[in-house]
């Protein structure tokens, strides 16, 4: 019984992971410190109204976390651009094995089984393209992509965007190093 609550836990683990990619690039010249006001186009997310509601949600409170706030005319224009598909992956392969021995005085025999169980998952992949433009130039783009089951729970996913996201704005304002 033991055996099999533990092969499950392993199974959920797998099916349930989820991982989040980041890429930032921006305009080595701009001072950052200087912006403190921002407004997101809403053109540009191409999504469904839930999933819309709970980036823009995720994604404002980590401006505000980083001292910016929404305004009519603000400093900063922002632009999400996302695009979701799903793939398959067979990455991953559960190995069961037996196998016996003996080894007595003077000798000794071995022998072994073993096979490998390929699992096939779908994933989610959620690719988000975010600029920011200062009077319609672009001086900052970050590229999130964050990748969960397929089957993955509401909150599962924005717990996977909300990770994301926090890593994407870990090192705003960026700093010339």
């Amino acid at each position: 019984m033991k055996n099999l609550v533990f092969f499950t836990a392993i199974l959920l683990t797998i099916f349930s992971c989820t991982t989040q990619k980041v890429d930032v690039d921006w305009d080595r010249s701009v001072d950052f410190t200087q912006f403190k006001t921002y407004q997101i186009s809403s053109d540009s997310l191409d999504m469904n109204e839930l999933d819309k509601k709970q980036f823009l949600t995720i994604f404002n409170n980590e401006l505000n976390v980083k001292g910016l706030s929404v305004d009519a005319n603000p400093d900063l224009q922002i632009q999400v651009k996302p695009d979701f598909f799903f793939s398959e992956s067979q990455n991953s392969s559960v190995g069961v094995g037996a196998g016996g021995g003996s080894f007595g005085s003077g000798g000794g025999f071995g022998g072994g089984v073993s096979f490998g169980i390929p699992i096939n998952s779908t994933k989610l992949n959620q690719n988000y393209v975010i600029q920011f433009f200062d009077n319609n130039v672009l001086i900052w783009e970050g590229n999130l992509n964050v990748q969960v089951s397929e089957n993955a729970t509401m909150q599962t996913k924005g717990n996977a965007i909300s990770k994301g996201v926090k890593k994407l704005m870990k090192n705003y304002p960026p700093k010339e190093k």
